[in-house]
């Protein structure tokens, strides 16, 4: 836009005084010529002071190649400020549901990303841990309308980025007829997610001790961000696992409890490499 074009023209300008008045005023150059006590007033350090930076630049081999290299790191800086100002867009990894590892699926494959990093979840031995049904909410703390116990990829549907939780079109679908705005933002509110009622308005099992789990979004006034699949994993797994390990006698927190060695693919071939 025209004012981050002037922005940038603003600090490259900044710069460029800045290292005017230190080739001036400071002893960087040894062979730069002393200035006058006489000259040192506010008044006289005007075009001649600018003109005898420009002179010695040129004058001086050190001083040129200090000039060259600071115009040259401007323009680099211009050419590529877009990218270094929005980052690198990170790539969607959708997460996949798990695989059964039995016929009953007692236990369960985790491979979110299907890179074959597997992780084995005995999914009966922490039920039968956590004390059967009454330790089903410790892991599905939010299900999704008309579900009961929501597997985690549903919420958690990135593998490396939170994923929302709310979706758009298909609550549009839901309305019909009685579609509109002001359902969920109200009258003369932005169409924003900061201006989005919570959820629980219409959705009552939605409570605030509920909705803890997720995270606000930058700009947005209200929380609807599932935590990664990855973050979530680590997270919930990991919190539970440091607070068993002392009593099972095992190393629940480190990588490798879970993180066995990679599988072979569908044709029994041996990974190529191993993940760190």
């Amino acid at each position: 836009s025209l004012m981050e074009i002037a922005v940038s023209a603003g600090v490259f300008a900044m710069a460029g005084l800045a290292f005017f008045y230190c080739v001036e005023w400071l002893p960087i150059f040894a062979d730069a010529p002393s200035v006058d006590p006489a000259r040192k007033g506010l008044a006289a350090r005007g075009l001649d002071s600018l003109g005898r930076a420009w002179a010695f630049g040129v004058m001086t081999a050190r001083m040129r190649v200090s000039l060259i290299m600071a115009v040259a790191a401007s323009l680099a800086l211009a050419l590529f400020l877009p990218d270094a100002a929005g980052g690198v867009a990170m790539v969607r990894a959708p997460v996949r549901p798990p695989l059964a590892a039995d016929a009953m699926r007692a236990s369960l494959r985790l491979d979110g990303d299907r890179n074959r990093d597997v992780v084995i979840f005995d999914h009966d031995a922490h039920k039968q841990r956590g004390g059967e049904e009454k330790s089903c909410e410790g892991c599905h703390h939010l299900n999704l309308p008309g579900d009961s116990a929501s597997p985690c990829w549903r919420c958690h549907s990135d593998m490396k980025q939170p994923a929302s939780i709310f979706g758009h079109s298909q609550h549009i679908a839901l309305l019909g007829d009685r579609w509109s705005c002001e359902e969920c933002h109200g009258s003369g509110q932005d169409r924003s997610a900061a201006s989005a009622q919570d959820c629980a308005a219409c959705h009552e099992q939605y409570t605030p001790e509920l909705m803890t789990h997720l995270i606000k979004q930058s700009g947005a006034a209200k929380a609807f961000m599932a935590r990664s699949y990855e973050d979530a994993m680590h997270g919930s797994c990991l919190a539970c696992h440091k607070k068993m390990e002392a009593q099972a006698g095992k190393p629940m927190s480190q990588c490798a409890f879970c993180h066995k060695a990679p599988s072979p693919d569908r044709d029994g071939n041996p990974p190529k490499e191993m993940k760190p």
